[in-house]
């Protein structure tokens, strides 16, 4: 069925078809900074509700060390303001501590409270990595995090107001390095944050 678009809708669409149909999405993964994933083929669909609003579907195939990979993501795309969600990025969890996690937290700065441990009952060891049963959705317009982990000693360590704008869209990993003696630091696998506790 044909749906009638709205001014807005069409003007959503045209903003969002002229920031190009895919733009480079790929983690650097590397310590040197260098990028072992290169992209082969992107092509993205639009889908309409009856306010216009849009949903970006973007499929991706890449080649990552010679294997050949896909993933998908979604942007949702607000008729009457532009504005881009990037929805439900899927969450992995690193440890490179010298300590156990077991509380792991994060949400948008203009939230009241931290919600769920997103490690749930576990706790994750020195050198393990987890994927989580969350996944972030970032918008434009608030995409500043607050984060905050609990090591195995009990102690809390925050990092704030970390911008996640740009974070990868097949998945985000976080990564928590460091020791006690001299401090924490969180990372992310597309940018590097550099903010000690």
């Amino acid at each position: 069925m044909m749906k009638t678009m709205t001014r807005t809708g069409l003007a959503a669409m045209a903003a969002a078809m002229m920031m190009g149909t895919c733009v480079p999405c790929f983690a650097q993964d590397n310590t040197d900074g260098s990028v072992t994933k290169t992209e082969t083929k992107c092509s993205s669909d639009f889908s309409y509700d009856d306010e216009g609003n849009a949903t970006k579907t973007t499929e991706v195939e890449y080649t990552q060390d010679g294997e050949t990979k896909n993933f998908e993501y979604k942007e949702y795309i607000d008729a009457k303001t532009g504005e881009k969600t990037l929805l439900q990025v899927p969450i992995l969890i690193s440890n490179e501590t010298t300590s156990e996690i077991k509380e792991f937290y994060m949400t948008p700065v203009s939230a009241e409270s931290w919600g769920d441990n997103m490690l749930g009952d576990n706790t994750l060891a020195k050198d393990y990595e987890r994927e989580t049963d969350y996944a972030v959705s970032v918008k434009e317009s608030d995409s500043k995090f607050d984060f905050k982990v609990v090591t195995a000693d009990g102690k809390e360590h925050y990092f704030e107001n970390i911008d996640l704008s740009d974070i990868s869209r097949d998945q985000v990993t976080f990564s928590v390095e460091g020791n006690e003696n001299d401090g924490y630091t969180l990372y992310n696998s597309i940018n590097t944050l550099d903010i000690q506790d």
